[in-house]
């Protein structure tokens, strides 16, 4: 994959729980639409050393992936050593020479709003991010009570953005995508901007938080919290796991890592109603 021409001379830091993620090379308005996005958790001056780094380029008028009629969404990857290559309709991914870097070409006409192909490149530099500190990202909604998180877990429609609209006094960490990750004493999430409404607001909550539990979502008439058996936990929370299948060199690291928290952290299935009173079953 030839990348040339970087989009453009702008830098910034994305701020995720006390680390950082470097993106070189975008260009002003993309920059601009992703302040607009991210708000506090981007920033132009970032003095903390940078845990991984994005490099982007540009991609020309390609499209990596023709859409299907009825797909919602499609990433691959192509593990051929040393090349890794990660693409979908707009974007295609591969290693750096330098370690914890990785390089991106976007395409400059795509059939999706930019800041989401921008987005969704950085949700997978994340996800890798997770599993090199020992945990894994998720399909999942955070929320912050009582100083602890609480983590929602299922596909779209599952009811993770309802969940959040129902936790209120209960700050948003985020309502489709979640981190957890090990730390001295037990697990942590951190606030992450990556939200439906695709806009922050206020003053979010920013920095790393105990988790209180993971929970997937199940749509049903009457709320009650359902424990599995551990062979079925391993599967339930791996089917809740962000692009698995678009890191096949690190399949045996993610399945340790889920393992090594469902035996020290809480997971259980949520059948809830879309009330608020779940939270009785919770706490």
């Amino acid at each position: 994959m030839a990348l040339e021409r970087p989009r453009g001379g702008e830098v910034r830091a994305l701020l995720l729980g006390g680390r950082s993620l470097r993106l070189e090379g975008l260009d002003p308005p993309l920059a601009e639409e992703m302040q607009r996005r991210w708000g506090p958790f981007l920033s132009r001056h970032s003095t903390a050393e940078p845990f991984c780094t994005l490099r982007f380029f540009s991609g020309g008028r390609r499209r990596w992936l023709e859409r299907s009629y009825g797909e919602s969404y499609r990433i691959e990857a192509v593990n051929d050593p040393p090349q890794r290559v990660v693409f979908s309709y707009n974007f295609a991914i591969c290693a750096d020479a330098s370690p914890r870097t990785w390089r991106a070409a976007l395409c400059d006409a795509p059939d999706e709003q930019p800041g989401r192909v921008f987005e969704n490149v950085v949700r997978y530099a994340v996800a890798r991010m997770a599993l090199e500190l020992g945990g894994f990202a998720l399909h999942a909604a955070g929320v912050l009570r009582e100083g602890r998180a609480y983590i929602f877990a299922g596909p779209s429609l599952s009811g993770k953005t309802t969940v959040v609209s129902r936790a209120a006094p209960a700050e948003s960490l985020g309502d489709d995508f979640a981190l957890v990750v090990p730390a001295d004493g037990g697990w942590q999430a951190p606030g992450l901007p990556f939200d439906n409404s695709e806009r922050i607001t206020g003053t979010p909550p920013q920095g790393m938080f105990p988790v209180a539990g993971i929970w997937r979502l199940v749509q049903a008439e009457q709320n009650r919290v359902e424990g599995l058996p551990p062979g079925l936990a391993v599967a339930s929370l791996l089917a809740c796991t962000a692009f698995p299948w678009a890191m096949p060199e690190e399949s045996a690291t993610l399945v340790s890592h889920v393992r090594s928290y469902l035996e020290h952290g809480s997971f259980a299935h949520l059948h809830f109603t879309k009330r608020a009173d779940f939270w009785e079953d919770l706490v």
